[in-house]
């Protein structure tokens, strides 16, 4: 069982209401623009954002700019689930844990670290340290 921490509560609260979304539609294309608050000592931006009345099968692409460093969707109820990180660190975070598991390579070694790849969003970084696991 895992109890998020009162910091990382506090953040959740604080972009669960005063995070905007645009949204804008042009053809067959949906573009969300998404701006979380940030304040001097965050250090969770994160957010899950969940679309009704859509599954993952009519989706042809999910894409996202730089700033977000993780991303991971699924279906979900009715609709979908994007879970999106903007950590600036995660992909050294990630990298660190593989590098832990290839030095003392054990299952939960390789538990922790195939948790944080598979956080970040597909790219050839995300790829290169799957293939460090195998």
């Amino acid at each position: 069982m895992w109890f998020t921490s009162l910091e990382e509560y506090y953040e959740y609260s604080e972009y669960r209401l005063n995070t905007t979304i645009e949204k804008s539609l042009i053809g067959d294309t949906l573009k969300l623009t998404v701006s979380i608050p940030s304040r001097q000592y965050f250090y969770y931006p994160s957010i899950t954002i969940n679309l009704t009345n859509i599954s993952m099968s009519e989706i042809e692409e999910i894409s996202s700019s730089d700033i977000v460093s993780g991303m991971s969707y699924a279906d979900f109820g009715n609709g979908i689930m994007i879970n999106i990180d903007c950590r600036k660190h995660l992909l050294e975070h990630a990298t660190y844990f593989v590098e832990k598991y290839e030095k003392s390579p054990n299952a939960s070694n390789r538990d922790d670290a195939l948790y944080f790849v598979n956080r970040l969003k597909p790219s050839y970084a995300k790829q290169a340290l799957l293939q460090r696991l195998k």
